[in-house]
């Protein structure tokens, strides 16, 4: 068959047959595109749900397709719902001590008592043996990796192989130092904290057992770093499961340790002062806190000896604190008062019991009405709002928000501790008025200490006179301009 250029056709049959031409139609060429597979475009029209939700509607003939085989090929999936693959657990062995350190940073809200506001934590990869360093700037970093090395190598002889760590600029720092002492660096991937672990779960372990340290004690919290020295130290000798329950001490020492020579952390204890006077009947003693093994401070509270005069020894005299009072300094809310006047320092000998009469407080009308005190309490508020007027008795009307009225009762102490006064008073259920029709504010104007301070200071410049008195129930002398209705007291 042979193709002319005019669209003519000629047939060539076999030998001693007629040859036939045919005019044929103009050919065009045809370009197919692909139609995209109908489970797919029902994939977007779901919302790109998986593959298990969209397989369920096509089992049970919701939608007619086929079931969706491979949800890797829509790429918007890919987009909008990419995830970080799971992290197995590493197969790596460790064989011997230094052959792999770990290492991180750990900042605090709160400077410690020595200025200090971050830690760096070494853990050998083989033991779980940790050292920790306290830094006042991230700078010191390097310094501190420095102190670490040198030590490893005086001490154990030894020297690190491999050191983990993840990429932040304080670690970046180290590589012109770690590759001159052929150590290799593994940085982790941004972002991406499971690559050290185990620096990672060790701050949480140190930082668990400090703040419960602290709490033991009753030490304020710039005493962080202490706790967290005092927490590493014991928990470099108790077992850890990562290393199947051995201990990290013997691991890396070859030695048992001794719990013999462990205080509890916060103990009250009484170290020997150096003599630096001539006094012969001066103090050999200050009552001291246990803090770290083996520093110890003074405390403020029971001695105003010199820190200085104490000195690191073995001859202490150790016994827990058994606190006389328990701290509590939670605070429900907030005055205006409460926020610039504190309360006096409560100074109690360390081993003194206190006990002190409780004066119980009625909380309902019911209980006052069996004491004759509070009777006569009510009835002296109750006359002091008939006196002045506060109300006038109408009768209810639907129409109007009636709120309802309770009793409180509270008793006023002298300076000295004795009983003042039993106070009663009649209030009306506020959280029952509704702001802008009967009510405004619903608080009564009181004088802030600012202002206090000031008037007290222009009598003092000014040579004036102050008197002081006491007005009975001066809030019922206000006003109010909004008609509030309220049942009477039961």
């Amino acid at each position: 068959m042979k193709i002319e250029d005019d669209d003519l056709v000629t047939f060539y049959p076999d030998s001693g047959a007629t040859i036939f031409t045919l005019e044929m139609i103009r050919l065009y060429s045809v370009h197919l595109q692909r139609l995209p597979q109908l489970s797919l475009t029902w994939h977007q029209r779901l919302g790109h749900r998986g593959a298990s939700v969209f397989n369920f509607l096509v089992q049970n003939k919701v939608i007619d397709c086929r079931s969706l085989e491979n949800q890797n090929q829509c790429n918007v999936c890919h987009i909008g719902k990419q995830a970080k693959l799971p992290f197995s657990i590493s197969d790596s062995v460790i064989s011997e001590p230094f052959q792999l350190i770990h290492s991180d940073l750990w900042q605090s809200s709160t400077p410690s008592a020595s200025g200090f506001k971050w830690y760096i934590v070494f853990i050998d990869a083989y033991s779980r043996y940790s050292w920790v360093y306290f830094l006042k700037s991230k700078s010191e970093t390097s310094i501190k990796f420095h102190q670490f090395h040198q030590m490893i190598k005086n001490v154990y002889n030894a020297s690190i192989k491999y050191f983990q760590a993840d990429e932040g600029g304080e670690f970046i720092g180290l590589i012109p130092y770690l590759q001159s002492h052929g150590i290799i660096h593994r940085f982790s991937c941004p972002e991406t904290p499971q690559q050290n672990g185990l620096a990672e779960r060790k701050h949480r372990h140190i930082n668990d057992m400090a703040h419960c340290l602290l709490f033991q004690a009753q030490l304020p919290s710039h005493y962080w770093a202490e706790a967290v020295q005092y927490a590493v130290y014991i928990m470099n000798r108790l077992p850890s499961a990562p290393v199947k329950n051995g201990i990290p001490y013997f691991l890396l020492h070859k030695q048992t340790p001794h719990y013999s020579s462990l205080k509890v952390f916060g103990s009250l204890c009484y170290p020997s002062l150096i003599k630096k006077s001539d006094v012969k009947f001066g103090p050999r003693s200050v009552p001291c806190v246990l803090i770290e093994p083996p520093g110890i401070i003074p405390l403020s509270s029971t001695s105003s000896s010199d820190p200085s005069l104490l000195s690191t020894s073995v001859s202490v005299t150790s016994q827990p604190v058994n606190p006389v009072l328990p701290s509590n300094n939670a605070h429900l809310m907030v005055t205006r008062i409460k926020a610039v006047i504190s309360k006096p320092k409560i100074l109690p000998s360390l081993l003194a019991t206190t006990c002190e009469a409780i004066q119980i407080t009625p909380t309902s009308y019911t209980e006052a009405s069996k004491s004759s005190v509070w009777v006569h309490a009510m009835s002296e508020e109750y006359d002091a709002l008939v006196h002045n007027h506060t109300w006038d008795l109408v009768p209810p009307n639907r129409t109007h928000n009636i709120i309802g009225c309770k009793w409180i009762y509270r008793i006023k102490y002298n300076s000295d501790g004795s009983i003042s006064r039993y106070k009663a008073r009649l209030v009306a259920h506020e959280n029952r008025q509704q702001e802008g029709v009967d009510c405004v504010e619903t608080f009564s104007p009181v004088v802030k200490p600012a202002t206090l301070r000031i008037v007290l200071t222009l009598a003092v410049t000014s040579d004036w006179d102050i008197h002081q008195l006491d007005v009975k129930n001066a809030f019922l002398n206000g006003f109010i301009y909004e008609t509030v209705y309220m049942k009477q007291p039961a």
